[in-house]
């Protein structure tokens, strides 16, 4: 194993005669990953990747859900009542503020370089898109 060599500073900011410090690879990791961010990212756009790398994605659907109290989800409505809806939240006035709904979505990963894009627990979430049925075209010609 390789273990980079610098100079150690003292608490007081002066450099002890004749000491080296010792950086451990724990300690160079956040620059190795977010070397390799950098990296991907401009893999993906250097060789024109997005579309491919998306249709990956797109195919590691999972459902995922939210459980809350009516009170809180009308609560969110007010605030975002196409977003509720997309979920398939439809307020039910029978309902009191105490009992608890679920509300699922189909989901996909979206591109997290050195994240995780496995579905279930992926870093980033994105609404799953519509699936189009085999047969029919994806894009309108005109």
């Amino acid at each position: 194993m390789h273990i980079a060599r610098r100079s150690a500073i003292h608490p007081t900011g002066h450099l002890p005669a004749g000491r080296q410090g010792v950086v451990s690879a724990r300690q160079r990791l956040p620059g190795v990953m977010d070397s390799f961010m950098q990296w991907s990212e401009s893999a993906r756009e250097d060789f024109e990747l997005g579309p491919e790398i998306d249709e990956q994605l797109a195919r590691r659907r999972f459902r995922g859900g939210m459980t809350q109290e009516y009170r809180l989800w009308r609560a969110m409505a007010r605030g975002n009542p196409e977003g509720l809806k997309a979920a398939g939240y439809k307020d039910d006035p029978s309902q009191g503020d105490q009992a608890e709904l679920r509300l699922e979505l189909e989901l996909v990963p979206g591109w997290a370089p050195g994240r995780s894009m496995k579905p279930l627990r992926p870093a980033l979430m994105l609404l799953a898109p519509p699936v189009v049925p085999a047969g029919e075209a994806t894009e309108t010609t005109g």
